[in-house]
């Protein structure tokens, strides 16, 4: 007699579930990933992974490749993105911002954007050095004060935030980021509050340094940051502070690109060019 699978979870917990796997799915980027992948970052069960890729895939969330069997974001998750972007796209403004600073930098240059308590890249471009640090891809998320990028985010809050924040992080970063600890975490922002940019001196993986600032939104808040990254060689004392020149203007850029966005007039017109 064959025993019958278990049902679904049911409520709220099967909606968390389900928005794990897709951010697994989504951190793989144009790559893929294989099931095995979603099951270890998400740390649910093999049986639950599979009847969540399923019903995912049924909505068009996700698609499975059929020769790879590798899972990639369905065509829905695409409408969905395209439908969202108007009110939370800054990345569209992001790729020139990016493009100038490869040039000027020849390293790899990235935009992120928080959400919740993690720092998610969303964009990369790279210059014309031939050594690069493959290190971030668009997709990929860590926690924040891990990465240039969290660092220079926290460094653009205040105290209270800066602390609760990382008490909720705390045992992820023991976990998966052995080169960091919080007293290390808060030395780092410190000194970007100081220095004015966020330096990741090889934390993450060695030898591959990164400086990063953090990008505002009309209030003053910070939504993300743009960073550079580069071998440790490339990054010296005098060379951080050339690029935070760069990334604080294209940093002003793009909260400027945002503040116009967001402004009265802008909605205005946005609203008019789709009356027939």
């Amino acid at each position: 007699m064959s025993r019958s699978l278990p049902g679904p979870p049911q409520g709220a917990q099967s909606i968390e579930r389900a928005v794990k796997v897709l951010r697994a799915v989504a951190s793989s980027g144009s790559l893929g990933t294989k099931s095995v992948e979603i099951i270890a970052l998400t740390g649910l069960t093999k049986g639950t992974v599979h009847r969540i890729l399923l019903a995912l895939i049924r909505e068009g969330l996700v698609e499975q490749a059929d020769d790879t069997r590798l899972y990639f974001l369905g065509p829905e998750a695409y409408v969905l993105g395209t439908i969202a972007s108007p009110r939370y796209g800054v990345d569209r403004w992001a790729l020139p911002a990016l493009r100038r600073l490869a040039d000027v930098s020849q390293d790899t240059a990235f935009f992120s954007i928080l959400r919740g308590f993690d720092v998610v890249t969303l964009q990369r471009e790279e210059g014309d050095y031939p050594i690069k640090t493959h290190v971030l891809k668009p997709g990929d998320r860590h926690p924040l004060g891990v990465s240039s990028a969290g660092q220079a985010i926290l460094a653009a809050m205040d105290d209270q935030s800066v602390t609760r924040i990382l008490k909720a992080n705390a045992e992820v970063i023991r976990q998966r980021y052995p080169r960091y600890s919080i007293v290390t975490i808060e030395q780092i922002v410190k000194d970007a509050r100081k220095n004015g940019f966020a330096l990741n001196p090889g934390l993450v993986w060695p030898g591959s340094w990164g400086i990063g600032i953090a990008v505002r939104d009309p209030e003053g808040k910070p939504i993300g940051a743009l960073n550079i990254s580069a071998i440790e060689s490339r990054l010296g004392a005098e060379v951080q502070k050339e690029l935070a020149v760069h990334l604080r203007r294209e940093a002003k850029w793009l909260s400027d690109q945002l503040r116009e966005l967001h402004s009265p007039q802008s909605t205005r017109a946005r609203i008019n060019s789709t009356r027939p």
